[in-house]
């Protein structure tokens, strides 16, 4: 398995968690649309439409490494991939509305296999912001396909 695959299958499963945890692609969002939505959004690497800025949340999320962590007969078998995802707020550390953001995807990621972690929140003076750091965990299996292994799906 290579980072690449790793990664892909990563990519697949984090952006279904976050819609299944009621968030919305940003990315596909006309400013208007971006405006009118309630739902939180989410951006993979940076934010890529300023617009949402206007908004009380958006979330953020990269892949900042794969390990290779299994291997037999000169193959990976399985990669350890960490998936960083930023958590942005107009809202204070002890608001409930982000208590309930941070609960649900917490509860999204841990039910599709993730190991969560959430870091010390901080609020940035640049943005004023308050952000919202967590690290996911997982191990990616060769032959594993969104959370199903290959023969499953045939």
């Amino acid at each position: 398995m290579t980072n690449i695959e790793a990664r892909k299958q990563v990519r697949i499963e984090i952006i279904r968690t976050l819609k299944t945890a009621g968030l919305m692609e940003g990315i596909s969002l006309s400013n208007e649309k971006l405006l009118a939505t309630r739902d939180t959004t989410f951006w993979h690497g940076v934010v890529r439409n300023e617009t949402v800025r206007a908004k009380d949340n958006y979330v953020t999320w990269h892949i900042p490494a794969s390990n290779a962590v299994a291997r037999a007969d000169n193959k990976i078998n399985a990669r350890d991939v960490v998936i960083a995802v930023d958590v942005f707020s107009k809202c204070s550390f002890d608001s409930e509305q982000n208590h309930k953001l941070l609960d649900k995807l917490e509860t999204a990621f841990d039910g599709n296999g993730y190991e969560v972690e959430l870091a010390s929140e901080m609020y940035e003076n640049d943005t004023q912001l308050f952000h919202y750091p967590m690290t996911l965990y997982k191990t990616i299996y060769a032959g594993e396909i969104c959370g199903t292994t290959a023969s499953a799906k045939s």
